[in-house]
């Protein structure tokens, strides 16, 4: 009977010290896999998913030329050329919100500055999906007032992701303007810049 129990507790000993050198391994190999793999990086802009509503309301229009507020929090409209903007808050088909804008002028429509002028990274990707109804829209990060069109859409009536890397260094503005004269009407949701 001795020797029974001593036997068990031999091959109990041992297989919970093979099971604590499983577990181990096993962690220090997850560990290893995990410091290995590139971490995502952070969205720099705020509100990319346009899930928040701005200060004044779910539906906003501005007409004239510079800035304005937009249904959006942390988004504003710009008109670099006379021209009218309507932006709405809608529910998503997969859920949040997304933005409707409408803007009657080539060059006018969202932006959100992300930092100040002249820091940022020198190096970023941008993105969008977009769903242009009529006309064309371009997205661009740059620096400041110094911000181009990027990448411009390629279809209507259909969802698209628009992405280019920055054309202009640092940066710490995003743009989604019409880029087509007499403006345009999109949709635009998962806005995205990243370093």
């Amino acid at each position: 009977m001795k020797n029974t129990l001593l036997v068990t507790r031999t091959f109990s000993s041992r297989s919970l010290r093979r099971a604590a050198l499983v577990v181990g391994l096993g962690a220090a190999v997850l560990a290893l896999l995990t410091s290995a793999a590139p971490a995502r990086a952070a969205n720099l802009l705020s509100n990319p998913g346009f899930d928040f509503v701005g200060p004044v309301g779910p539906t906003t229009s501005f007409t004239g030329v510079a800035a304005s507020l937009s249904a959006a929090a942390n988004w504003t409209i710009f008109h670099n050329l006379p021209g009218t903007t309507r932006t709405q808050l809608l529910p998503a088909p997969w859920g949040g919100k997304l933005i409707h804008v409408y803007t009657s002028a080539l060059g006018d429509g969202l932006v959100q500055v992300f930092l100040p002028f002249n820091t940022g990274p020198h190096v970023v990707n941008a993105a969008a999906r977009i769903y242009v109804v009529h006309g064309k829209v371009g997205i661009g990060t740059g620096n400041g007032g110094n911000t181009h069109i990027d990448a411009v859409s390629a279809t209507t009536g259909q969802w698209e992701v628009v992405h280019a890397p920055n054309g202009v260094s640092p940066a710490n503005e995003f743009i989604i303007y019409a880029v087509s004269p007499g403006g345009a009407e999109f949709f635009v949701d998962a806005a995205t810049v990243w370093p």
